[in-house]
């Protein structure tokens, strides 16, 4: 018996593409998060959060961002959330999360402290942001 190609198509190809194009959740890790800090101060409008997820175990080579994301007109505190392949984050590697605020390419707030990504923790991470200048 001869199958059509239209009949290969229906039949094998389109499920195999829809398996390739789904992803189940347990593919993604979510990392979320608050960035605050303890001085309350009005952010000028054009001031810029940067909020990076990096791997820092080699200490030989510069660190290797996962993941980043960019905020502008940003009221702390502000969420953060990171949605990243879970092959991307290995298990025994040091990954965390640095956090700073700009204002006229100029650093205002950073947190001193990397906080350390726990994989096996579904709690909120809390950033805190220290001044660094006026």
């Amino acid at each position: 018996m001869m199958l059509s190609l239209k009949s290969v198509f229906v039949f094998i190809v389109a499920p195999l593409l829809l398996m390739a194009c789904s992803t189940s959740d347990d593919e993604y890790i979510e990392i979320d998060g608050l960035v605050s800090y303890r001085t309350p101060v009005t952010l000028p409008d054009t001031a810029i959060l940067t909020v990076k997820l990096k791997d820092i175990t080699d200490h030989s080579q510069p660190a290797i961002i996962i993941d980043e994301l960019n905020r502008e007109k940003v009221t702390l505190p502000a969420r953060f959330s990171f949605r990243v392949p879970r092959d991307e984050l290995v298990e025994g590697h040091m990954d965390i999360i640095r956090a700073y605020v700009k204002y006229k390419d100029k650093l205002i707030f950073m947190n001193i402290n990397a906080a350390k990504v726990r994989l096996d923790s579904s709690e909120p991470m809390l950033i805190m942001l220290e001044k660094v200048s006026e």
